[in-house]
């Protein structure tokens, strides 16, 4: 009997407790400080990262077998940036990428598994006073001196105790767009000293062959410490590599035959962009252009279009014509400093929509010098040629100037069917517009 007094006496306690502690007991308080770094730091020198660069150029720029590659920060000089990188695939290791918006720089740090505690997007203020800046082949970097096996010194990593020491996280979640590096086989304008270690995309590149030579793979993951480093098709192998880890959870992934836009680190090593992808989400296959049913950039003067002039005023003997590939398809009645009263037609082949369900026509048009546009300049649509319906444009010209606009017109409602396209033009003898139009497609 005893016992069971003592059971229920102990029951009744907790409940007391439980509902003393009520109904928020178990929730987060948002309003605590990270659990990592140091959360007593705030923010009072704070430089961008491009003066911090220029501030220690000299050890930025030395190489380390030629001079000293570093520098220690002696001054009270805080940075603060986004985390751009993450070491979750194994292809970034012991090392982040800061970036704010004047420029990026590496932190070398011995710690891994840090995207678990500095994710991308995190905002994180440094306390660079006793750390030092430097560099590994050109690329800024912050660390500590480190000696490698012939004895030479150069920057390298801080431990994960000093590390702590030094940094506070600010907030998360911030988003950082990747810049365009290239697309294609274009230059790029970015420069060493102002761009290297950025978030970027190379847009619509192949890759071609790899150093060391692998199984069509982005690195070898049986081949031990090291990396394999990709050449593009589009761009010079010794300028532009993609680099990647043996160790990389993705080493034995197969490499896309096609083509891609890359995202990454765009660090620099010497003279040589290195783009580091955080992971296989960071190359995108590029989506085949969709087909045109018809098109005619009116780079030249068609063959396939229909000019009718309608009926013309003594004065005249064209309305539509073909201008140049500048300006494609072109129509006034304005002539010799008179304005004539015309009806003309700029008139498309026959354009097979049988086999589709939704279509839009597209292209690029100027005018100047009207009076309502709608009732001018007209484009239209016809099954037969002769019966005509307006389309509705999306984009017009304002008349002000001669910049093209793009313009779309849905053709939906004419699926299913055979059409012709008309550009229909209409003057009089006080208003004579001036209309250009060319990059017409439909898809």
């Amino acid at each position: 009997m005893k016992n069971i007094k003592y059971i229920i006496m102990m029951a009744a306690v907790c409940t007391l407790f439980a509902s003393c502690m009520g109904d928020r007991y178990a929730e987060t308080d948002e309003a605590m400080p990270a659990p990592y770094g140091n959360n007593e730091l705030t923010e009072t020198n704070v430089i961008s990262i491009a003066d911090l660069k220029t501030k220690f150029a000299k050890p930025i720029n030395t190489d380390y077998r030629e001079g000293v590659s570093y520098e220690q920060v002696t001054e009270n000089l805080q940075i603060k940036g986004i985390v751009t990188s993450s070491d979750i695939a194994g292809n970034f290791y012991n090392e982040i990428a800061l970036q704010d918006k004047t420029g990026a720089i590496i932190v070398s740090v011995g710690q891994s598994g840090l995207y678990g505690i500095l994710p991308i997007g995190t905002e994180v203020l440094i306390n660079l006073k006793d750390l030092y800046i430097g560099n590994y082949g050109k690329q800024a970097q912050i660390g500590v001196p480190t000696m490698n096996a012939k004895g030479t010194a150069s920057i390298g990593r801080i431990s994960r105790i000093v590390w702590d020491k030094h940094y506070k996280i600010l907030s998360s979640g911030n988003l950082v767009e990747a810049e365009e590096f290239a697309n294609g086989s274009a230059s790029t304008n970015w420069t060493f000293e102002k761009d290297a270690g950025k978030l970027g995309v190379i847009r619509n590149v192949s890759f071609k062959s790899s150093t060391p030579s692998v199984n069509g793979t982005f690195a070898n993951a049986t081949g031990g410490p090291g990396s394999v480093s990709w050449t593009l098709n589009e761009q010079d192998g010794k300028k532009v590599i993609v680099y990647n880890s043996n160790f990389a959870k993705f080493a034995n992934a197969k490499i896309p035959t096609g083509k891609v836009d890359i995202t990454g680190i765009f660090k620099r090593f010497n003279n040589q962009w290195e783009i580091i992808i955080r992971s296989l989400d960071d190359v995108k296959p590029i989506a085949p252009p969709e087909k045109a049913i018809y098109s005619n950039s009116f780079a030249e003067a068609p063959t396939d279009w229909t000019l009718d002039q309608g009926t013309l005023p003594s004065g005249i003997t064209f309305v539509w014509k073909w201008a140049s590939p500048t300006y494609g398809m072109k129509a006034t009645a304005y002539v010799n400093g008179k304005r004539y009263e015309t009806h003309a037609r700029a008139t498309s082949p026959l354009i097979d929509l049988t086999q589709v369900k939704k279509a839009t026509l597209i292209f690029d048009h100027a005018a100047r010098y009207f009076g309502d546009f709608d009732k001018e300049l007209k484009v239209q649509a016809s099954t037969d040629g002769k019966n005509w319906k307006d389309l509705v444009i999306d984009k017009k010209p304002t008349g002000e100037n001669w910049d093209f606009v793009t313009a779309k017109a849905d053709l939906t409602a004419y699926c299913g069917k055979k059409i012709y396209i008309s550009f229909f033009y209409n003057s009089t003898e006080t208003t004579a517009a001036t209309w250009e139009f060319k990059n017409l497609i439909v898809k």
